[in-house]
């Protein structure tokens, strides 16, 4: 049976700083829940420190906190844009992931 959650941990490792929120598409959360093994680690009987909500918690109308997987946040987004031949589409793809960290402030050069 495959593990999603080593899949998850390898990108974190090959990303090369420590993530602490995962970005996803709708259809990139509805494959990771479909994994028993996934849905196993929020069996709060077992003294897990995982806590989701595998249903809806919308922070917006594009925006849906899901919980956490240990201390990484699991967040679904789901914005659209209109480009310029007047077709609507996805700022993230419904089947990409972005992994992040949130106190990353970027760096801006100029010249």
């Amino acid at each position: 049976m495959h593990d999603p959650i080593y899949d998850i941990e390898l990108y974190a490792d090959q990303a090369g700083c420590p993530a602490n929120v995962m970005i996803m598409g709708g259809e990139v959360w509805r494959t990771l829940r479909s994994f028993k093994k996934f849905r196993e680690l929020y069996d709060l009987s077992r003294g897990s420190e995982s806590a989701a909500e595998l249903a809806c918690k919308n922070l917006g109308e594009v925006v849906s906190f899901k919980g956490y997987l240990g201390d990484l946040a699991l967040i679904v987004y789901s914005g659209k844009y209109t480009d310029s031949d007047g077709t609507e589409k996805y700022f993230l793809e419904p089947d990409l992931l972005v992994l992040g960290n949130t106190n990353n402030k970027g760096l801006v050069a100029y010249g």
